[in-house]
């Protein structure tokens, strides 16, 4: 049996296109029976999406929020199912966990400032999936940031473009064929 992975994920506050989306249900669906959890930054866009995708699978989910308001998406907040504040868990960064009726478990983890969240999902990740906004790398950008952040830590990093375009890096060792054509 294959080892499982944790999955992380980025993208723009302005959410995802229609072809980001349709990419991502299909990295998602080639890396689903590997896949251990999935991590995202809560903020409004493409975070809030790409939860309510996940939602839908027996997969539990690590919320990793800013600890500004203005961008978030308060996913755990919104999600159905029974809040424990300060569970007993082995992450001491974990502030509260939902236990949804579907058998996931979602993770809250204390607010942190942009780019220390950014850096946190990475290291909490063996995988990146990531829909920035642009065809090219940006400076000023957090969803590139986290995609630099992952190159550094040598991870897989699905890059999935405006259109629909899959770019893999760092490919990841696992026995499945993605079909991205």
């Amino acid at each position: 049996m294959e080892s499982k992975v944790r999955l992380g994920f980025t993208g723009t506050k302005y959410g995802i296109s229609k072809f980001q989306e349709e990419s991502f249900i299909k990295v998602l669906e080639a890396l689903y029976e590997y896949t251990e959890c999935f991590s995202h930054g809560d903020c409004v866009g493409a975070d809030k999406r790409a939860h309510q995708i996940v939602l839908r699978l027996p997969i539990n989910i690590h919320i990793f929020p800013p600890n500004k308001r203005i961008y978030k998406a308060f996913t755990f907040e919104s999600s159905p199912g029974l809040c424990l504040v300060n569970p007993l868990t082995s992450s001491e960064d974990i502030i509260a966990v939902k236990k949804c009726l579907n058998g996931v478990d979602i993770f809250l983890h204390k607010a942190d400032d942009y780019l220390s969240r950014d850096r946190s999902i990475v290291r909490n990740s063996d995988v990146l999936v990531a829909c920035p906004g642009q065809n090219s790398e940006q400076i000023r950008s957090g969803t590139w940031y986290t995609i630099r952040q992952a190159r550094k830590r040598k991870i897989p990093i699905y890059k999935i473009f405006p259109m629909g375009k899959i770019e893999v890096e760092n490919k990841l060792n696992l026995n499945f064929q993605l079909k991205i054509g």
